[in-house]
């Protein structure tokens, strides 16, 4: 585990909630518009935007869309594409490893903090907290502490039996106790 990155994430997720001019906090999506766009459907972007997205309240963001946006885990190989997506385009984390292997969403955030997709997925995915922690600063603090929690050891084991039983559709080959060894 990178508890040094681990850290810096709930860091950055905690000094965003204390703007009012932050990104707008929404756990159930990487980034997108804040207001939907014409012609996109309500978690993506109607066209490939030509700038980075801004870190302000016209963008909306999860944990790990924001860690893409601050370019505050650019050293460690964090980066983001934009793919097709239903009626528009989506923004999805990805890490490219040192043999070329790209690595998206979840996975991009195993492979960043060095944990299991079943802790990656504990840590960032929204079918994982309670519904009234998934938007706003609230839920943005919501998720630093579990981080900051985790890095600890604190982690809810009923979560982890409750996702070995779980009916895995695209994750069932990535939620190993070691990744990456």
């Amino acid at each position: 585990m990178r508890e040094d990155l681990l850290i810096r994430g709930a860091e950055l997720l905690e000094a965003d909630a204390a703007k009012p001019d932050g990104i707008q906090f929404d756990l159930a999506t990487w980034v997108k518009p804040s207001i939907r766009q014409e012609g996109a459907d309500i978690y993506a972007f109607a066209t490939v935007p030509e700038e980075k997205p801004p870190i302000s309240c016209a963008t909306s963001a999860c944990a790990m869309g924001l860690f893409c946006l601050s370019g505050a885990f650019e050293e460690e190989g964090l980066s983001y594409h934009f793919a097709k997506h239903g009626g528009g385009y989506v923004l999805l984390p990805d890490l490219t490893d040192d043999t070329g292997y790209q690595r998206d969403g979840f996975l991009a955030a195993a492979y960043l903090f060095d944990i299991s997709y079943e802790d990656a997925s504990y840590l960032f995915d929204p079918d994982n907290y309670p519904a009234d922690k998934l938007t706003g600063a609230q839920a943005e603090l919501y998720v630093a502490d579990r981080i900051r929690e985790y890095t600890l050891g604190n982690i809810d084991e009923p979560y982890h039996d409750d996702y070995r039983n779980r009916n895995h559709d695209d994750d069932s080959a990535d939620d190993s106790d070691d990744l990456f060894t």
